[in-house]
């Protein structure tokens, strides 16, 4: 399924995005603990280019969580369209709002199941 190797994919690039900035801050903390005091901390921070760790892991758990919103949308479909269930038994089913199905459902089309990306940063 396109929309589960998408989330898989997504989340492995979040998680080695947030891998590097626990590595960073993990540094930083080591510095503070040293009582290096402030000058040591942002010398380890302006080093290690934390705006970019930043900007990078946030636009890829935001990735993550759209592969995440897209593979939910392919699941209440065929819940939907497959098993002939109503958007109020898959509400059910899920244990989420009847709106929150409509939103999910409405906003994939079969077709955009193949058209499923993520970004992956080198």
């Amino acid at each position: 399924m396109a929309a589960l190797s998408a989330v898989l994919g997504a989340g492995e690039s979040a998680r080695e995005a947030l891998d590097q900035v626990i590595h960073v801050l993990t540094r930083v903390q080591a510095v503070v603990d040293d009582s290096s005091g402030r000058s040591g901390v942002l010398d380890q921070l302006m080093a290690s280019d934390m705006r970019q760790l930043r900007q990078r892991s946030n636009t890829l758990t935001t990735d993550f969580a759209h592969a995440m919103m897209v593979l939910r949308g392919v699941c209440i479909r065929e819940l939907v369209d497959e098993r002939k269930m109503s958007l109020s038994e898959v509400a059910r089913e899920l244990s989420i709002s009847r709106q929150m199905v409509t939103r999910l459902y409405g906003a994939l089309r079969p077709s955009d199941v193949q058209a499923v990306r993520y970004r992956q940063s080198a």
